[in-house]
């Protein structure tokens, strides 16, 4: 009797991707950003604080930090799938300006280092993987 085994090969991109890696998504044609689970547990965040971006253009790398309130901060807003997300074509169009990214890009994904700045900052970067 023989028997055949198929075993089913998961793929780092897509759908699983969130999962495996801690990572940031931009959606371009919404100018939504979202911050999967893995990167806020990562990163020490919760639903609904405030956060703030910083970038370096140079070394095409951007920073991500936890802070106080105020009018211009973003607010990691709750998703009922485990994720928090928020929208501002602003930064959108600001990252696109330092990351470089293609015009025909419709998501884009970046990864978080894990261990945070001297000031509490997370790098993030371009990934290759989509």
């Amino acid at each position: 009797m023989e028997m055949e085994i198929v075993r089913r090969k998961r793929h780092t991109a897509g759908q699983y991707m969130c999962h495996e890696k801690p990572l940031i998504k931009l959606e371009l044609n919404r100018g939504q950003v979202v911050v999967f689970q893995k990167s806020m547990e990562l990163m020490g965040f919760k639903h609904n604080e405030a956060v703030m971006f910083g970038f370096n253009k140079k070394e095409k790398r951007g920073f991500l930090f936890k802070e106080y309130p105020q009018p211009d901060s973003y607010y990691l807003r709750n998703s009922s799938r485990g994720y928090s997300r928020f929208t501002s074509k602003d930064l959108m169009l600001y990252m696109v300006d330092v990351f470089d990214i293609p015009a025909e890009a419709k998501v884009v994904y970046f990864e978080i280092e894990k261990q945070p700045t001297e000031k509490g900052a997370f790098i993030f970067r371009l990934t290759d993987e989509i």
